[in-house]
């Protein structure tokens, strides 16, 4: 989310939890109408609050000081969401001495095995999830393939297309490379290369 975005959500969930606090005010009779009218007179406002603060039936004042109170915690629940800063892409470690290291996201290693995955020929779709165990690396790599194709000799070229290339751009040995094929579903929209 770009930071535009999230300056209008929050400021969306500050409206939304200001408007909540004062309707818990205003239903439960903390906050009057006469005072809000002192602060900013609006003609349909103020018979808006004065229908909103009716005491008749007494089940109706508690059900919109709980849907307002409601309101109010998830506006403050989703508000804390949005404060937090954005969670760090978790790295591996390639390099480390005086001088500084060098790293490289998961997320780069995924779409790179991916990508040599996609390159094998009569591949369709490929998905890789990456794991690390101490330090070696583990490719789990799921990809569709042309139904005429011999998945066992074209899940052999995946897995050997991702260890090369993955071992090659890390310079580090790929652990284990798990691939599972999945033959392309008769009907299913064929990708042109």
């Amino acid at each position: 989310m770009n930071v535009f975005n999230r300056l209008l959500a929050i400021l969306f969930w500050l409206l939304v939890l200001a408007l909540s606090i004062a309707a818990v005010g205003i239903a439960s009779g903390l906050l009057t109408v006469h005072t809000v009218d002192r602060a900013y007179f609006y003609v349909p406002l103020h018979q808006a609050l004065v229908d909103f603060h009716t005491l008749r039936p007494q089940w109706a004042q508690m059900a919109k000081v709980a849907a307002a109170a409601a309101i109010a915690l998830v506006a403050l629940l989703l508000l804390m969401v949005k404060l937090r800063p954005p969670r760090l892409e978790r790295s591996f470690q390639l390099l480390e001495d005086q001088g500084g290291e060098v790293t490289i996201g998961y997320d780069t290693v995924r779409k790179l095995a991916e990508q040599a995955a996609l390159d094998v020929a009569m591949v369709d779709l490929a998905w890789c999830a990456i794991a690390r165990h101490e330090e070696s690396l583990q490719v789990r790599c799921r990809a569709t393939i042309d139904r005429f194709a011999n998945a066992g000799l074209v899940g052999g070229n995946i897995e050997h297309a991702i260890r090369r290339q993955v071992e090659q751009t890390l310079g580090r040995p790929v652990e284990r490379v798990i691939v599972r094929v999945e033959p392309q579903r008769a009907g299913a929209p064929m990708r042109l290369r």
